[in-house]
């Protein structure tokens, strides 16, 4: 099942995801190119299974800076980021976060100068996979707020 998805996923998005070792437990991200880097300093287990050739475990993630700047250099979906700069404020009315105090300051501060400057909302939950299972696994949902309300 999960080569069908992965396949799935490489056949119909841009997206490429970047493997790295982790320890057993899941407690640590060993560093890429490394090879002295090789035991977790919180559980103390091994980087390498028992034969010394194969990684004991590792870890896909995809870069969410990869996919934007994917988005950005596509004509068609970078127009849809201009939501943010082209939208028209009314005094005293919140219709979006862009309304909202939080923005106001965080311009006030220098933020979101750029046409191409993009708000990003992260939500992050953790949840066991089975009943007994012993990992947990953690989805993280991002939301672009630089397109319009209707078609996020």
């Amino acid at each position: 099942m999960p080569d069908t998805v992965n396949g799935l996923l490489k056949s119909k998005l841009p997206v490429h995801g970047h493997e790295y070792d982790v320890c057993q437990n899941g407690c640590k991200l060993f560093k890429m190119n490394d090879d002295s880097d090789d035991s977790c300093k919180f559980c103390k287990k091994g980087r390498y299974s028992a034969d010394e050739k194969k990684k004991a475990q590792t870890m896909k993630i995809i870069s969410i800076g990869d996919h934007l700047a994917g988005m950005l250099s596509n004509p068609k979906t970078r127009d849809m980021f201009s939501y943010r700069t082209d939208r028209l404020e009314e005094q005293g009315v919140y219709k979006d976060v862009f309304d909202g105090q939080v923005y106001k300051d965080l311009k006030k501060d220098g933020q979101f100068e750029g046409e191409l400057d993009i708000a990003v909302a992260l939500f992050v939950d953790g949840f066991v996979h089975q009943k007994k299972g012993k990992q947990s696994k953690t989805i993280v949902h991002a939301l672009i707020y630089n397109i319009e309300p209707s078609e996020r």
